[in-house]
């Protein structure tokens, strides 16, 4: 409800792939989550952010439920590369963790999970696509999960099809320096419309990459 607009917050997880192939567009990466932080920090509602990468398994986090403000920007140091791509068991833990938080279940918090990956799940033995759909769309039913994809070398129809992602949430970027950066310009402008639109009391999107041309 508008009425409840001073009390709404937001909640942005990035998801990264940090499987061996992402070596090359480390750089990039990082520019992307940089971006990501300041639009973070910029945003009308106060905003708490969570950054992880995922190989064979889910890293440590470089941030966890902590206010934007206090994220510092990530250098070439904090994003280290290697093995494959469980994608399945990242996200599904990600959520599982998530869940946890004791706003989860506040009204006024709404969540944005944002999953980038240049290749397609290779590795995961703890969740299918199955269990995993089921973990987002219990969540997106509750009208406050927002969750977006960008992926390269995949057939992001699998995405849609099986785990039930908006379609305009989903995005196909070139796995190159140049396509990375393409691809960061594109996200930054879907993370800002989402923050202006939480600020004005809506609790979700369809559309994250789908309106508006991408910008630096």
């Amino acid at each position: 409800p508008v009425a409840q607009t001073e009390k709404r917050r937001n909640h942005t997880v990035v998801v990264l792939d940090g499987s061996g192939s992402m070596e090359p567009l480390a750089q990039e990466v990082i520019g992307l989550v940089n971006k990501q932080i300041r639009a973070a920090r910029k945003a009308e509602l106060p905003t708490r952010l969570s950054i992880l990468t995922f190989s064979d398994e889910l890293g440590e986090p470089l941030a966890w439920d902590v206010p934007a403000s206090e994220v510092e920007d990530l250098t070439r140091d904090d994003y280290r590369v290697g093995g494959m791509t469980a994608m399945l068991d990242a996200v599904g833990a990600v959520i599982d963790r998530l869940k946890l938080l004791p706003d989860t279940d506040d009204p006024n918090t709404s969540f944005l999970v944002l999953v980038v990956s240049d290749g397609r799940e290779n590795a995961s033995n703890k969740e299918t696509w199955d269990s995993l759909a089921e973990k987002i769309q219990s969540c997106k039913a509750t009208g406050r999960w927002t969750f977006a994809y960008a992926g390269a070398n995949q057939d992001l129809s699998v995405i849609t099809n099986k785990l039930h992602i908006d379609k305009g949430n989903i995005t196909s970027w070139m796995a190159c320096p140049t396509g990375m950066s393409h691809l960061s310009g594109q996200t930054i402008s879907g993370t800002n419309r989402y923050y202006t639109s939480t600020a004005r009391g809506v609790s979700a999107s369809s559309s994250f990459y789908e309106i508006g041309p991408a910008t630096d």
